[in-house]
């Protein structure tokens, strides 16, 4: 590692790298290439949270991911986002962890040199491993789920200071080293041009149901599944007069304020069936949902979502509604 780190000291500057030297730990970003580093302090964990296989005594702990992986669009089912991860390093078997913050689906791939003994897949959303052979253990938590074992997710942009201190907690040593995603690609290893890269076409990850997903992609699979669909301008008008008999100006808070006609309500849907609120409904995940009179109250946690309820002409927001 030695060599390696100061073939990137070579590119970076004495001054850049020494202001990390402290952490002790090497992030790769490949695009462009600079050199970042991670926390070593480490943490306890509950019992049920240590890795749930033995390794051998000689293994090295490497991590990659991003904030999410390269979308790929699916007829008749959900967008999904992979991250496809190319694993070349020989000599002592390795064990992965991989991180996103959106749910993501991580094909790995190995090159005939590398021995793959484990793998930690953690996001804040739910996070979907496939490629890997079945009896190569592996252990997935998010936060999204209120896990209560470790979790992490890395995102180019920032420092991952709490990476060390999982990889202390579940394998007893720190990472090696961390590469962050380019393109949709973590290459984990700088493989020759000609390298051959292996992976277990049967080894998918089961399509998950509308409650195992999160955010946008949970949303997503619900108006497949008939639970909600996409609200229209009719839906909104509807809530608009119905709400302007209790106040004048109905939806809006004014009555001269028209509804737009162009395009369609972003991110708004109506709930047609009894309906749970997957988790991750913040920020940019959130959404706009309309309760019709005799079809139940959302249940779970909206989030930062907004739900508008004709059964009790009743407005629900974070932030309070108008």
């Amino acid at each position: 590692m030695h060599a390696q780190q100061g073939a990137w000291q070579s590119r970076l500057g004495r001054t850049a790298v020494a202001r990390w030297a402290m952490f002790g730990v090497l992030v790769l970003v490949q695009a462009p290439a600079v050199s970042q580093l991670v926390s070593s302090q480490g943490q306890t964990i509950p019992e049920t949270c240590k890795f749930p296989a033995k390794l051998p005594t000689e293994f090295r702990v490497f991590a990659g991911g991003g904030y999410v992986g390269r979308q790929v669009w699916r007829l008749g089912g959900p967008t999904k986002h992979v991250f496809e991860v190319r694993v070349h390093q020989p000599g002592s078997p390795v064990v992965l962890m991989l991180g996103a913050y959106e749910s993501t689906y991580w094909q790995v791939r190995w090159s005939e040199q590398t021995k793959i003994i484990g793998v930690y897949l953690s996001g804040y959303q739910k996070q979907f491993l496939q490629g890997l052979p079945t009896d190569i253990p592996r252990v997935t938590h998010s936060s999204a789920e209120a896990s209560v074992c470790p979790t992490f997710h890395l995102h180019s942009g920032q420092l991952p200071t709490g990476l060390n201190a999982v990889a202390r907690a579940v394998f007893g040593r720190p990472i090696e080293l961390v590469f962050l995603a380019e393109e949709g690609v973590v290459n984990i290893g700088q493989a020759p041009a000609a390298t051959k890269f292996l992976t277990d076409e049967s080894a998918t990850a089961p399509e998950p149901t509308a409650t195992e997903l999160n955010g946008t992609a949970a949303l997503e699979r619900a108006v497949q599944l008939g639970l909600i669909r996409p609200a229209n301008w009719n839906d909104l008008a509807a809530w608009d007069a119905a709400a302007a008999a209790l106040r004048p100006g109905g939806r809006t808070g004014a009555a001269s304020d028209p509804i737009p006609r162009f395009g369609a309500p972003f991110r708004t849907y109506l709930i047609l069936k009894p309906f749970t609120f997957p988790p991750g409904l913040y920020g940019s995940d959130s959404a706009t949902f309309y309760v019709p009179k005799g079809v139940p109250t959302p249940r779970g946690d909206r989030g930062h979502s907004t739900v508008y309820d004709f059964n009790a002409l009743r407005c629900s927001r974070s932030e309070g509604c108008q």
